[in-house]
């Protein structure tokens, strides 16, 4: 007796399998390979003929394959394809998603791009880890990092999880001035009360959100975190417009770095803002144009000795923290600059040192 399987295989001589006993069901006795009989080549009717003694029995063929042979994984390679040009709508990536609704008009997800959270000297590598897990979490893209001081990052890594490519973008810089330099509202966020009179006072996480209104379409803001063990200094707290405190017990009102992070993340993704009205918000100047004029009245009233040398930092100071609590938009700015360049052009002419400015 012999086996053929439809067309396109050759007659292939052997024993009564019978007889022998050696032949399992969807094994062909001779055939090239291992001997399993390919299911492409049962020819078009899709069935396995026998021929003997009993004359032409056609034998079906399962879903393509033998009767007793391993069945191919071919459902599942099916339904990964599908997945591949039908993407489920929580399958998407992020950035996709962020993108529609963005533009669908989601001011949401427009004022979580426009956030960096900042990182003063942090010290604990898995708190960096951490703060980039919940960031990742709710949908906050950009950290940065003033000066890092650990070097193992190993753990950082461990504590990010699956958002360590976070970690990895995060922008490394030497000094507060150049993290928030892009910012148009710079925010510190500390545990300690202001009771300095000339500032402002904190504001609540209520009046941060409402505050954020204010903000126009494409300004950025700036949330700053101070070093674990001692949070940000009077210098740092200066540069920054506004002072963020969350209410936290009297007798332990300092909160785990991470922790902190993911409060005021929390308060960002939660809050849903009306699209003020085209025209109605003001662009105020970044953070970079403010520092931009203090050291160009540094120089300036320096040259007419209005600063005392040995500290000149006690003016500059509070002229920054009136410039802040004024809140001036690029033009006003550029108007307090070009009376500065105004004085430094009239020095110049009358034997003061030379313009600064001219090129």
């Amino acid at each position: 007796m012999a086996f053929r399987a439809g067309r396109g295989t050759g007659r292939t001589p052997g024993r009564d399998p019978r007889a022998a006993g050696t032949a399992r069901p969807g094994i062909l006795p001779g055939a090239p390979g291992r001997g399993r009989a390919a299911a492409g080549g049962a020819g078009a009717a899709g069935r396995l003929r026998l021929r003997g003694l009993a004359g032409d029995r056609p034998v079906p063929l399962h879903h393509g394959r033998l009767p007793g042979t391993a069945r191919p994984d071919t459902q599942g390679s099916r339904r990964r394809q599908r997945r591949a040009r039908f993407p489920a709508a929580g399958h998407e990536p992020a950035a996709a998603r962020r993108a529609a609704l963005r533009a669908a008009g989601d001011p949401a997800v427009s004022l979580l791009e426009r956030v960096d959270i900042v990182l003063v000297h942090p010290e604990q590598p898995g708190n960096v880890g951490a703060v980039a897990r919940v960031l990742a979490n709710l949908g906050i893209d950009s950290l940065i990092l003033v000066e890092p001081r650990f070097r193992h990052w190993a753990e950082a890594r461990k504590l990010a999880v699956h958002a360590s490519d976070l970690l990895e973008r995060a922008r490394r810089v030497e000094s507060l001035e150049e993290a928030v330099g892009d910012a148009a509202w710079v925010v510190a966020t500390s545990c300690r009360g202001r009771t300095h009179a000339e500032r402002k006072p904190p504001l609540d996480p209520e009046a941060f959100t409402r505050r954020l209104s204010e903000l126009a379409g494409s300004q950025r803001l700036a949330l700053v975190f101070g070093p674990e063990s001692a949070g940000l200094t009077n210098r740092q707290l200066g540069l920054c417009q506004d002072i963020l405190r969350l209410p936290t017990a009297d007798r332990y009102p300092s909160l785990n770095l991470a922790q902190a992070v993911a409060i005021c993340a929390w308060e960002l993704r939660r809050c849903r803002l009306e699209r003020p009205a085209a025209g109605t918000a003001r662009r105020r100047a970044s953070a970079g144009d403010i520092n931009g004029l203090v050291e160009h009245m540094r120089r300036t009233l320096g040259n007419i000795d209005y600063l005392d040398p040995r500290n000149p930092e006690h003016v500059l100071d509070d002229l920054r923290a009136l410039i802040m609590r004024a809140g001036p938009d690029s033009r006003e700015l550029g108007m307090l600059r070009g009376i500065f360049h105004k004085m430094d052009v009239w020095m110049s002419l009358h034997g003061g040192p030379p313009n600064p400015n001219r090129r």
